[in-house]
């Protein structure tokens, strides 16, 4: 996501703000969907939270966007050490550091483990 150009008004408090037209676009196609449900927010927000998958605060996610690796980027957001990790995923410190660092590939036989102690799906990592 790109961040919005934000126009102050005479105050210094903001009165505009200019986005892409794709996201702006991407943002109305979402609105007019919730409006042609005739559901009132209370009702969204309640279908929402009974989907059972996790949402990722923004900060998380421009960081997997920014090619960050995922490994890392999830670590950090569930406030886990290396050596937490690289515990109760049963590999080696050092091999999940140079994993993280990017100077090892992460071998596919580990991605499981780590994913499952992060408490994620396999796909979330790659």
């Amino acid at each position: 996501m790109t961040q919005p150009q934000v126009i102050l008004d005479e105050t210094g408090e903001p009165a505009f703000a200019v986005i892409p037209w794709e996201e702006y676009d991407q943002l109305m196609t979402s609105y007019r969907n919730a409006e042609e449900t005739g559901l009132s927010d209370e009702e969204l927000l309640e279908r929402l939270d009974s989907v059972d998958e996790e949402y990722f605060p923004a900060g998380v996610v421009d960081r997997l966007l920014a090619k960050e690796n995922p490994v890392t980027v999830y670590r950090e957001y569930r406030g886990m050490s290396l050596a937490e990790l690289a515990k109760a995923a049963k590999i080696g410190e050092n091999e999940l550091a140079e994993m993280e660092s990017g100077s090892r590939a992460v071998p596919a036989w580990h991605l499981p483990a780590v994913a499952k102690a992060l408490g994620l799906d396999y796909d979330d990592l790659i």
